[in-house]
């Protein structure tokens, strides 16, 4: 049996967890290089390299050759698992464990386990971590402590599941993240904050023949006080094909602490702002920047008269990565680190630490301690020296998958939080990549799952404005399967969504029959769905005083469907999703808004995505029906988005940008070929509209020349590109730059691969 030992950075170019740590891959192999196959080497060389949704779709190629070769099915569940697919890589395990007559690969069970703990299956996880505990060779693998630990954790997480904090916690959007990922977020001042993101130069797969690195991190600053918030790219100079993250500064002085890393090893250095930008990275000597550990996650606290620095590393000392701390002298000198204690420190990795002053707690993550699964949350009391037993941070926090970089701002009541839970910015799996949020505590929570905000206004306010302070926007208003009008080939319905939403909530015991391991269903009817529903109402009774006062309105609604039908019916079961809607808009408080719809003053600009977003995310067979209906995922897919309200003032004179469609299926190009693509717009506004420009998540994107729409046409902005690699099913962005209200435009495009 041969054996490969792949140390992977989680530094270098995934960054599904974002520290550096060594994952050690063991891919038992029965195949000298010389007999490998293509697709077999080129799923090895992806490894190696940290690209694992490469090598996923590598080794699921050579499985099409051969299926009965395990060593392909192992390194395929590792592609998924470090990849964040973990659904996939559930499946690939499990059936591995089928499979494997002779228990060669002995850690199957137990990835089964950990695989169903991140997809919140706490009662499957423990039946499978019990399973790799009873196995012979259970110890030869060093994770039998783990799954005892983690068998811990889940009984934890079932205890505890139903029990949530009243934060408030959202995705802080496209802007502050992107499709890649982002970490590292902290507030420097009451306004600012800073986050580092990890960008590749194009949203495709690594091709193998590529020799240049091919993504690069960024330092941004972003200002909250600005509306919108602006956003800086920090110029730090460091040497190429190294990297910056997570900044921390004491308050008494000029100088900030960042993890730079570079040929594979972080260290922690000192960088103070200048005039134009920031000075050269001071070196601190052996005890923070040693080629024999990693040293990262800086994090500067307060404790009475003193300041310390908070940090991780994985130093000889101990295994793995621990929480160190060290004395910042009133002359910025660094005292000799100190491990943070066995109470915090473990087996396991302990990572992204933070020191709240004004509470005295210490916040790290941890994946060892009793939590949700992956990396949760926790923080200890006390100070240096004298800390207590940690405490799980608790839900929303924490989710199932990994949470890290804690951190918040006391004087603005605003925290952050990086994760890679459901929901984020993703294009290579639902959880392959992580985003910031942000978190407002009940001081300053405007919105619970299940309040409505009082959006009673007066004419000099800006109800747009009002909305996206309250985090209103998107509004999501959920659908049961197939409806209105199943079977239906009509765009258009008369069906009503008050009259949908009251038959929708008695279908909540038949999604509790196929839902027993999970508490989801009474939070999404009892909180999300009525939430929804709650909110629409009070939008109504807010646009009803404004339009009553000359203000012009337009609603950009996106209707969604899950993957179950054919492409054409999930498009116009959307169309009618958005028309019921229109229909309880027309019909709210005995029709009191349809006038105003029929005279052009309260505008629908519906876009029927269908199945855009959840083709290839979400099961789409009908005889499997416990996933592609009554999942979790496959409700929150079934749905129609308010996701942007556009305000007419009565003395406004300037252009109104309306996009007749913002989603664009462009079926399968060949690589090298050129694509024109051409986006209907429209200007309702009273002055001439310019489009000057467009940027994208995608390389060889360029618009054919700027145009200018007089008031009342329609025209088509040209967009122009290259194919260069894609997935079997890619979503990409641009962006429309214009001088409207709304400058920046986004526009979605999807390539899909023929089967």
């Amino acid at each position: 049996m041969i054996h490969k030992l792949i140390k992977i950075s989680i530094f270098s170019q995934h960054y599904s967890t974002l520290f550096s740590l060594v994952v050690v891959l063991l891919i038992a192999g029965c195949l000298n290089a010389q007999n490998e196959r293509p697709w077999h080497k080129h799923g090895y060389k992806s490894l190696e390299e940290g690209d694992f949704y490469g090598a996923a779709y590598y080794f699921s190629k050579a499985l099409e050759n051969d299926s009965s070769n395990l060593e392909v099915l192992w390194s395929l569940a590792e592609s998924y698992r470090l990849n964040g697919d973990y659904d996939k890589a559930l499946g690939a395990y499990h059936a591995l464990l089928e499979r494997d007559r002779e228990s060669t690969y002995v850690l199957s069970s137990f990835y089964v386990g950990e695989m169903n703990q991140y997809l919140s299956r706490y009662q499957k996880a423990i039946e499978f971590f019990n399973l790799f505990e009873e196995q012979p060779r259970a110890n030869e693998t060093g994770k039998l402590k783990i799954s005892a630990q983690r068998r811990k954790s889940c009984e934890y997480a079932l205890m505890n599941r139903h029990t949530t904090d009243s934060l408030s916690i959202k995705n802080a959007g496209y802007g502050i993240n992107s499709f890649d990922a982002e970490y590292g977020p902290v507030f420097i001042e009451d306004s600012t904050m800073f986050i580092t993101s990890a960008r590749y130069d194009s949203n495709t797969t690594k091709l193998i023949k590529e020799k240049e690195f091919q993504f690069k991190t960024i330092l941004y600053s972003i200002d909250f006080r600005s509306e919108p918030f602006s956003i800086r790219q920090e110029q730090v100079s460091i040497e190429p094909l190294s990297y910056v993250s997570s900044v921390s500064n004491p308050d008494s002085r000029n100088e900030y602490y960042i993890t730079i890393c570079k040929s594979n090893v972080c260290g922690i250095f000192r960088i103070s702002r200048i005039e134009d930008g920031w000075s050269e990275p001071e070196d601190l000597g052996a005890f923070f920047n040693n080629a024999d550990f990693n040293t990262l996650h800086p994090s500067v606290g307060r404790i009475g008269a003193k300041e310390y620095l908070f940090f991780a590393s994985d130093r000889k000392e101990r295994n793995g990565m621990d929480i160190w701390y060290s004395e910042i002298k009133t002359d910025g000198q660094l005292t000799r680190p100190r491990s943070a204690g066995s109470s915090i420190n473990s087996i396991e990795d302990e990572v992204t630490p933070f020191y709240d002053s004004e509470n005295e707690r210490l916040y790290f993550s941890s994946k060892w301690h009793e939590g949700f699964g992956g990396y949760d949350v926790f923080f200890v009391e006390g100070s240096p020296g004298n800390f207590g037993q940690p405490i799980n941070a608790g839900r929303p926090l924490n989710s199932s998958v990994n949470d890290l970089y804690f951190s918040h701002n006391p004087s603005v009541s605003m925290g952050s939080i990086v994760s890679n839970r459901t929901g984020g910015y993703a294009l290579k799996g639902e959880n392959c990549c992580n985003d910031v949020y942000l978190i407002e505590y009940p001081d300053s929570v405007k919105i619970e799952m299940d309040t409505v905000p009082d959006l009673a206004i007066e004419q000099s306010d800006d109800l747009v404005k009002k909305l996206d302070g309250l985090k209103m926007l998107p509004l999501s208003l959920y659908f049961a399967n197939n409806l209105p009008n199943p079977g239906s080939l009509s765009s258009t319905t008369s069906a009503n969504f008050a009259d949908l939403t009251r038959e929708y909530y008695k279908s909540q015991e038949e999604y509790l029959g196929h839902n027993r391991e999970t508490g989801w269903v009474d939070v999404f009817f009892n909180k999300e769905v009525q939430f929804g529903v709650e909110a629409l109402h009070q939008l109504c009774d807010s646009l009803l005083i404004y339009l009553s006062k000359g203000y012009v309105f337009h609603l950009g609604i996106k209707g969604y469907t899950s993957p179950l039908g054919n492409t054409s019916y999930n498009e116009k079961l959307a169309q009618r999703r958005i028309a019921s809607i229109e229909n309880f808009i027309r019909n709210w408080n005995s029709g009191k808004l349809g006038n105003f719809l029929d005279s052009g003053k309260l505008n629908v600009v519906p876009t029927p995505y269908g199945e855009f977003f959840s083709e290839g995310k979400i099961n789409d067979q009908w005889e499997e029906r416990t996933k592609s209906i009554y999942s979790y995922d496959a409700a929150k897919s079934r749905k129609v988005e308010i996701v942007w309200v556009s305000q007419i003032n009565p003395d406004y004179k300037g252009p109104v940008l309306v996009l007749e469609n913002d989603a664009f299926d462009l079926g399968g190009p060949e690589i090298g070929s050129i694509v024109e693509l051409k986006i209907p717009i429209a200007n309702v506004g009273d002055s001439t509209l310019a489009i000057d420009g467009i940027t994208s998540s995608h390389p060889g994107f360029h618009m054919v020349e700027p145009i200018t729409v007089k008031p009342g046409e329609s025209l088509n902005v040209t967009v122009q590109f290259i194919v260069s690699e894609y997935a079997d099913i890619q979503v990409f962005g641009i962006v429309l730059h214009n001088n409207s209200s709304i400058e920046n435009v986004p526009v979605f495009l999807k390539l899909k691969k023929e089967p």
